[in-house]
């Protein structure tokens, strides 16, 4: 069902995953690259997964709209990252937790839901869901949404996020690293996170 998006939605990225959001986000409107430093920061911002920003230029663009008050949504990288402060891991996950589930992003679900999106099991256990998670930020004004861990032997610990809320000044961004796009067709909690 659609999403209830209090704000104009704008999105860049993918043909392909355009039209999985607009199914979502019904009046979502696609901008061009050079249309990002035009936003309006009453705006939510929606960055398509798995993007090239070779030159750091996408990233000093968003970095800019959220500055300015805006509202933005990063999807799935795996390179892009906002910040010095958010650095990706790139290693999988099985799973993630989350210690409160009262946050509106993670309205319906539970600890089930994000352990196996997959029929298929392997030999070595499930297909993972995440394939580069952030390293846990220790400064800022952060929420971190969901957490990871690599198990108790070598890594220990809860060290990676999945999934965060990142506030600057008035504007704010959430940064998802769980593979909704490639399973929201086949994974329900994919299509509700």
């Amino acid at each position: 069902e659609p999403v209830d998006v209090s704000r104009p939605a704008a999105y860049w990225g993918s043909d392909e995953d355009y039209f999985k959001i607009r199914n979502l986000v019904p009046g979502c409107k696609r901008v061009a690259r050079e249309g990002l430093a035009l936003l309006s920061c009453d705006q939510l911002l929606i960055i398509g997964s798995k993007l090239e920003d070779p030159d750091g230029g996408l990233e000093a663009l968003l970095k800019a709209f959220v500055a300015r008050g805006g509202r933005l949504l990063l999807l799935e990288q795996t390179g892009l990252s906002l910040g010095g402060r958010l650095r990706l891991s790139r290693r999988t996950f099985l799973r993630a937790h989350a210690g409160d589930y009262q946050h509106p992003v993670l309205k319906g679900l539970s600890d089930p839901d994000l352990m196996f999106w997959h029929e298929e099991l392997r030999e070595e256990g499930p297909l993972p869901i995440i394939h580069a998670a952030f390293e846990k930020p220790l400064q800022g004004d952060f929420t971190l949404l969901l957490e990871c861990s690599a198990g108790d032997f070598g890594d220990g610990g809860d060290l990676w996020t999945p999934l965060l809320e990142y506030r600057s000044g008035s504007g704010m961004f959430v940064a998802n690293q769980l593979e909704l796009m490639a399973n929201l067709r086949c994974a329900p909690q994919a299509c509700l996170l």
